[in-house]
């Protein structure tokens, strides 16, 4: 039944500090340039691909059925985009149904 402490590392020595040092500097400048340029790249691909009301409907539009009969019925339609995990679209669902 032998109680003795674990076994320590040893302690790290100055030139290991440097090296850690100087790992954690490196990862920093590169954070601090990548980041910028990361930002950027963003945001110039956004300017040049803008997502456009036109092109969301568009999508809507090759991706869903088609809309029924009541869009060619003559009369005025509603028509409401909702989700079911958006809470305030469930309220409205009752008044919009009657």
């Amino acid at each position: 039944d032998d109680h003795s402490p674990p076994p320590q590392a040893p302690a790290p020595t100055l030139e290991d500090l440097k090296k850690e040092l100087e790992l954690s500097r490196r990862q920093a400048i590169a954070v601090a340039v990548g980041a910028p340029l990361a930002s950027f790249g963003y945001y110039a691909y956004r300017f040049t691909h803008p997502t456009t009301p036109t092109a969301i409907l568009q999508t809507l539009t090759v991706s869903s059925p088609p809309f029924p009969s009541a869009l060619s019925s003559g009369r005025p339609t509603v028509v409401e985009f909702w989700a079911p995990w958006c809470s305030s679209c469930r309220r409205k669902a009752g008044s919009l149904a009657s």
